[in-house]
């Protein structure tokens, strides 16, 4: 199902494509597109299509903030969090050999409030 790697064009544009429904949850009954959208970017990665310092904490960001947005089914919420392991210590792997300490923390940080945000039980307030 994912365009191969031989075209890369053809798999930016996919990966591309995956992160507006994985934001707005079009179908939270499939969480095997997240696995899609971080293994899509970790090749676009590895074959140098895409600058780690900048993809990986892209994607972490998008995983964040669908996490946090209370709008969506708290089962989506919770799946995006649990993958956000991943690109975190991709992010911060790369951020801390450039130098930057700082950064990692904030990431962290991040996944730490959506956690507390997400340990109130469905339809209950954070």
């Amino acid at each position: 199902m994912n365009p191969s790697l031989d075209d890369p064009r053809r798999a930016l544009e996919r990966w591309q494509r995956l992160a507006p429904g994985i934001r707005l949850a079009y179908n939270p009954q499939q969480p095997a597109v997240i696995r899609q959208y971080l293994g899509l970017g970790h090749r676009l990665v590895q074959c140098g299509v895409l600058a780690p310092e900048w993809a990986w904490p892209k994607m972490l960001n998008l995983l964040l903030q669908t996490a946090h947005d209370e709008a969506l089914p708290w089962f989506w919420r919770s799946v995006c969090l649990e993958y956000s392991t991943m690109p975190l210590v991709r992010a911060s792997h790369h951020l801390r050999r450039r130098g930057d300490l700082a950064v990692p923390a904030r990431l962290q940080a991040r996944v730490g409030a959506a956690l507390v945000a997400l340990g109130a039980t469905p339809g209950t307030a954070a």
